[in-house]
């Protein structure tokens, strides 16, 4: 029985982990080599060929995945009024440190946190992600599937080791951090992160660094499991029943390349044989029947531009006849291209469409590539839910307050996150609006689910419904004058302050006739003349007018 309460008893249990997972580990080499598109084919003086389908299909894979609009839902199906607030209130909370788990991300130098798990289970068909809940904070971090080594045991994760090399730098501040601060490490040293249960099933946690502890182990007792999500993406389900003990590594998860491995390897021997044969074609090999000692051609001058090359009488130059290139060759390149589409994306996926394409067909064309896509897309639901409620779990057991946040107390009884994701093929989701529209004439789809299936970076589309409501009633005509008003009355404040009384009064008036238009109000009448004098009034000009007074028997003359 290993003793775990001694490093070298956490290092021995570490590294029985470890040999426990040697198949895979030679797998993710391979893969990963594929990936970055290593040429195995390459030979001095011989030209070489490696298809990029296998970045090409996971750039798009981890586009799509990336791009879906995730959210963090609880379902409020049955809730009272009360329990909606408080559920959303909580829903807010989650996202809230999502966002912050993707700035921490950026400044520590890393790609985003969803980025990188969707890249590693892309990659290596699985994914590992470490979360804690502490007093102040919570947090989670994506761990690569190579570093890590799980033991799972009664349907639950029983062990996870954690084996890592890191700089001397990295390690005296890693010692430091974790309170050992005599530690002192002068080249690269391996980390030992080991989680297990007690004799009395809680969480234990011990770290090893070099060969002493830098954790020595510690009960974690605010936790009910272990803080660690391990799971296989994709695969086979076999789990060593059949054949090798230790076999079914190879497929018990595996990585969008997986399933096209050998047929790429196959396709990159064709086109590296194919680039050869168009140089043994355009470069023929030449026959040299030549009496002198000097042979006529050599390899440095055979093919020099401008050369000239002496012979006598009898001498002669002949091209070697080359065999012409194979007519069958095409066809089974054909072949080789219509299989890595059955196992990766169909090439119009990637916008190389040469005609258009019927409705059948992008429906089709859409049930290939969410059949290649949806097991990843399922991991990341589900570990993103298991996250959410292991977090929550967590803040309800221990009333704990991390970002000063405390849990609603109106929250339903039961209730578990449930996150919502969906995979958007380029031109699917027109293909269906189009078709449930020929199906039903009558069919809509509201302006909110529209907003959040075509631009998912809204994140409130009802802030943006009330924004564009706000502007169309701006442009409103009865708006349109309001704004005049008011512009007149600012003009006419300006000129008064300017002592221009006049031209203010012309601006007031005008604001006042359009003001009693808008409240619907007769406008006010104009005052009557001011009498100067008796028998005379001012003119409009103050040029003065006598008015006489009428005769008897007859109007004035």
């Amino acid at each position: 029985m290993t003793d775990l309460s001694k490093p070298s008893g956490v290092l021995e249990r570490c590294r029985a982990l470890r040999s426990k997972w040697s198949v895979r580990e030679k797998k993710f080499v391979d893969w990963y080599e594929q990936l970055t598109l290593h040429n195995n084919l390459a030979q001095e003086g011989m030209e070489s060929v490696i298809s990029n389908d296998p970045r090409t299909g996971y750039n798009l894979a981890k586009h799509l995945l990336i791009g879906s609009n995730i959210a963090h839902r609880i379902p409020s199906e049955n809730l009272e009024a009360k329990e909606q607030a408080a559920v959303g209130e909580l829903e807010r909370f989650m996202t809230e440190r999502w966002v912050e788990q993707e700035i921490n991300y950026r400044h520590m130098g890393r790609q985003s946190w969803l980025g990188q798990l969707v890249g590693l289970m892309l990659a290596f068909g699985h994914y590992n992600v470490f979360a804690m809940v502490e007093k102040d904070r919570i947090w989670a971090e994506v761990w690569h599937p190579a570093q890590c080594y799980p033991n799972y045991d009664d349907g639950m994760l029983v062990e996870h080791a954690r084996i890592y090399r890191m700089s001397a730098a990295a390690a005296n501040f890693t010692a430091k951090a974790m309170g050992n601060v005599d530690a002192r490490f002068n080249g690269t040293t391996t980390l030992y992160n080991y989680w297990g249960f007690d004799a009395d099933n809680v969480p234990v946690n011990s770290v090893v660094l070099g060969s002493d502890f830098i954790k020595k182990p510690t009960k974690e007792e605010h936790l009910h499991r272990l803080p660690i999500f391990s799971s296989p993406i994709g695969g086979l389900p076999d789990m060593g029943s059949i054949g090798s003990v230790s076999e079914y590594q190879k497929h018990w998860g595996e990585p969008l390349l997986a399933t096209n491995e050998d047929i790429q390897n196959n396709y990159n021997k064709m086109l590296t044989y194919l680039q050869q044969l168009i140089r043994d074609t355009a470069n023929p090999r030449w026959f040299e029947q030549s009496s002198g000692a000097t042979p006529i051609l050599t390899p440095e001058t055979v093919f020099k531009r401008g050369g000239i090359f002496y012979g006598g009488p009898n001498d002669a130059i002949t091209p070697l006849a080359t065999p012409p290139i194979p007519v069958e060759i095409q066809q089974m390149m054909f072949n080789y291209q219509n299989m890595q589409q059955r196992g990766m994306f169909p090439y119009a996926v990637y916008g190389n469409i040469q005609q258009q394409i019927s409705s059948l067909a992008m429906a089709n064309i859409a049930s290939a590539s969410l059949q290649v896509l949806m097991p990843y897309m399922d991991g990341i639901r589900g570990v993103l839910s298991d996250v959410d409620n292991f977090w929550d779990d967590i803040l309800k057991e221990t009333g704990w307050t991390p970002h000063d946040f405390k849990r609603p107390t109106d929250l339903p009884d039961k209730y578990r996150f449930d996150v919502q994701a969906q995979i958007e093929i380029p031109g699917h989701l027109v293909h269906r609006a189009t078709v449930a529209k020929m199906l039903s004439p009558e069919f809509e789809v509201d302006n909110t689910t529209t907003a959040e299936r075509l631009f998912p970076e809204i994140k409130d589309p009802a802030k943006m419904f009330a924004r564009t409501r706000r502007d169309k009633a701006m442009s409103h005509p009865l708006a349109i004058q309001a704004d005049q008003v008011i512009a007149y009355k600012e003009q006419a404040k300006e000129l008064r302050e300017a002592g221009q009384i006049d031209h203010a009064e012309v601006y007031e008036a005008l604001a006042a006739r359009m003001m009693s238009e808008l409240s619907g109000a007769p406008p006010q009448q104009p005052q009557a003349p001011t009498r100067r004098e008796a028998g005379s009034i001012k003119s409009p000009d103050n040029a003065e007018l006598t008015e006489r007074p009428p005769q008897q028997g007859g109007e004035p003359v």
